[in-house]
């Protein structure tokens, strides 16, 4: 099975004009656990190995534990699938039942990548930032993200919006 159909799905065209076949909207699925297999052995052996020299450096299973659970949870985003749905009210992001939304009104910023593309709240460029951003990273469909991405923020723009986002 093609590595493509896993990774995402169109549910419309994205050359297609709205008008012919609704809003045009894109859901994609970011799990690197799946769709990177080498990069998540070499992560698994990294967290093994941090475990491991916590316990050795502390003479402490329980602190080779903590260490090794405590890495575990802060790579969150790689074991766990996220799926993101763009379409004409915004962005949502699930993870289990968990949904954030960020609507096309509340990026002021938008950072075009190798692989993805970043939404920031805040016009200026501050450090700090960043920490408040979504990223959407998706090799191989990169042209398909900017495609439905532009196409939301014309909108946005033929719609008079005052707050138009920056683009970077």
């Amino acid at each position: 099975m093609d590595v493509d159909s896993h990774v995402s799905s169109i549910t419309a065209a994205p050359s297609a004009r709205p008008d012919e076949t609704g809003p045009l909207q894109l859901q994609l699925v970011n799990w690197p656990l799946r769709d990177q297999p080498r990069r998540s052995i070499v992560l698994v052996l990294l967290l093994i190995l941090v475990s491991t020299l916590a316990g050795l450096a502390s003479e402490s299973v329980s602190m080779g534990l903590l260490a090794g659970s405590a890495a575990l949870v802060a790579s969150w985003r790689y074991w766990l699938p996220v799926t993101y749905e763009i379409g004409p009210y915004g962005i949502r992001q699930l993870v289990f039942k968990r949904v954030r939304r960020l609507s096309w009104r509340q990026v002021g910023r938008i950072e075009i990548r190798n692989q993805g593309i970043r939404f920031l709240p805040d016009h200026d460029p501050a450090q700090l930032a960043n920490l408040r951003g979504l990223y959407i990273y998706h090799p191989g469909r990169e042209e398909t993200l900017k495609h439905v991405v532009s196409y939301y923020m014309e909108s946005l723009e033929t719609a008079g919006s005052s707050s138009r986002p920056t683009v970077h």
